[in-house]
């Protein structure tokens, strides 16, 4: 939760200082610090999936799979939720 929580605040700060136009390329740098650093996090938790206690074993594996689903929420899920609330706003303020 709190590798998701910062990626995220780091993504929407780029975002935010970069602007919509920027986005993919907030999301090739940033995305691409948000991406390996989640990648070297998951990488020790995954060898706590190979363990032989039970208990260690299960922590690795939900703490992996928990590292994927953030980061692939805030590279993918959360630009287009972005992107979206954007034109949303952008089609209001015409009207």
């Amino acid at each position: 939760v709190g590798i998701g929580i910062d990626s995220a605040i780091h993504v929407f700060h780029r975002y935010r200082e970069e602007g919509i136009e920027n986005l993919s390329f907030v999301l090739k740098t940033t995305g691409g610090a948000v991406l390996f650093s989640a990648l070297t996090t998951f990488v020790g938790f995954i060898s706590l999936a190979f363990a032989k206690h039970n208990g260690m074993k299960s922590i690795g594996e939900m703490a992996s799979v928990g590292i994927i689903t953030v980061t692939v929420a805030n590279i993918i899920l959360f630009p287009l939720i972005i992107t979206y609330l954007y034109k949303k706003a952008k089609e209001s303020k015409k009207s």
